[in-house]
């Protein structure tokens, strides 16, 4: 199933309003409305804590693939047990990572597919290896 980033950005973002991810966000927005400094910081905060979360994700796909966890998505296609098949492997945690990045991209109206096309590009202008060692 080909999706793209707008899609999954859509996506992860109803998920993670449906599931009360924004809840306390939205709660702090209403009785700060007042002082625009204070939802500044409320904006800055928020993308630290997303930020954060989206490292915890990477941290958690470089454990699982030190550990060899992969996933099996024939036996998940075949009898649907998500848990057993693919949780907490080096696929599912590159997913979240994904997921995080359009959530937080999505929450601040950033259009994710422009910036990866743009940077895509501009990387093709760059020397071997961008001039660095690895």
């Amino acid at each position: 199933m080909q999706v793209t980033l707008e899609e999954i950005e859509a996506k992860a973002l109803a998920l993670t309003t449906e599931k009360g991810f924004h809840e306390n966000e939205r709660r702090l927005e209403s009785r700060l409305k007042d002082s625009p400094e204070s939802l500044k910081e409320l904006y800055y905060l928020e993308n630290a804590r997303r930020l954060a979360l989206i490292h915890g994700e990477v941290s958690e796909a470089l454990e699982a693939d030190r550990k060899d966890r992969h996933a099996d998505l024939r036996a998940f296609q075949a009898d649907g047990d998500f848990a057993k098949h693919v949780k907490d492997t080096f696929e599912d945690e590159l997913a979240d990572i994904v997921i995080r990045t359009v959530e937080l991209a999505a929450v601040n109206g950033i259009d994710l597919s422009a910036h990866v096309a743009a940077k895509m590009d501009y990387n093709k202008t760059r020397p071997y290896k961008f001039g660095k060692n690895y």
